[in-house]
């Protein structure tokens, strides 16, 4: 994926702006290309893909991961369609053990 070249869409814009848990950085655009530039690809997996796709429309996507976001573009990479907060399974369970 080329950051730079990534059309960042409205939408993925707002999900970034509302799920930042800290407080939003002045140039939210510029931010989300850092993260884009250090995003790894992520193999969600046969299922996962399976889900997604079936929830996309059966429009074909792909995933990057940079700390805690997940970024989905579409298939050619060339839009960034939306960014979401990755909720592991090991996470929850730390959280239910304190419980």
């Amino acid at each position: 994926m080329n950051p730079e070249a990534v059309e960042i869409t409205q939408h993925a814009l707002m999900r970034f702006v509302t799920r930042q848990p800290n407080p939003l950085p002045s140039d939210a655009r510029a931010s989300l290309r850092a993260m884009l530039k250090m995003a790894e690809p992520e193999d969600i997996g046969p299922v996962g893909r399976a889900v997604r796709l079936i929830g996309n429309g059966f429009e074909p996507a792909k995933y990057f991961t940079c700390g805690k976001w997940r970024f989905v573009t579409n298939d050619d990479e060339t839009k960034l369609l939306t960014c979401e907060l990755i909720f592991r399974k090991a996470h929850r369970a730390r959280k239910k053990k304190r419980k």
